[in-house]
């Protein structure tokens, strides 16, 4: 599966038309060939800041899209000029690990992960990884789902993706003897000298 993801920042006042815009231009994208679903999420801590997540069953799937008639015809017709702007370039990535629950999403972690570049690391993140989506599958309150996605532009950057069926569920640890076993065996550190960037958001808008 290939994603893409895009941060905006919406000036105030126009939260109303910036969704209103994306709602019908989910309309028109859910018709597409290849298209898998869409996030549109709100941050919590900086409420003008919003990401959208866009799920491909390719590449060329996406791309097909972005150079349709029926996409700029929209984006002709429904400027963001006024509206809203760009807070970073548009960025793609791959699913590595998919785990999947049960219920709607209402709020959304997204983690941005910095590997450090030394032989094996990666490899040995994306096992983990795989370890640790299954634990919260099993004993995370409020689990939806979880991804992994990998960077298409780097070999060490990744997004992890974790839904739950409510804000609240999302808090920064949740104590399961499980997971909390599972951080002290593999703590961040191990990975990456970085830390890694949490931000949590609304879901406003999925299909």
């Amino acid at each position: 599966m290939y994603v893409t993801r895009t941060e905006t920042t919406v000036v105030a006042g126009r939260a109303g038309d910036y969704e209103e815009r994306a709602a019908r231009l989910g309309e028109l994208v859910k018709s597409q060939r290849g298209f898998q679903g869409r996030l549109l999420l709100n941050s919590f801590g900086y409420p003008g800041k919003w990401a959208l997540l866009t799920f491909w069953e390719s590449r060329e799937a996406a791309r097909a899209w972005a150079r349709s008639p029926q996409n700029l015809a929209f984006i002709q017709a429904n400027p963001l000029q006024g509206i809203s702007a760009l807070n970073r370039p548009g960025e793609a990535y791959a699913v590595i690990h998919d785990v999947s629950g049960s219920g709607e999403a209402a709020s959304v972690n997204l983690v941005d992960i910095a590997l450090d570049a030394r032989p094996g690391n990666a490899a040995a993140f994306e096992a983990s990884r795989k370890e640790l989506l299954e634990l919260r599958k099993k004993h995370f309150q409020g689990f939806v789902s979880n991804w992994t996605l990998r960077f298409l532009g780097s070999a060490n950057r990744y997004l992890g993706v974790l839904q739950s069926s409510s804000r609240e569920m999302l808090g920064p640890v949740q104590t399961a003897p499980e997971l909390a076993a599972f951080t002290a065996a593999h703590p961040n550190t191990e990975w990456a000298s970085t830390p890694f960037l949490v931000e949590r958001y609304e879901v406003i808008q999925r299909l």
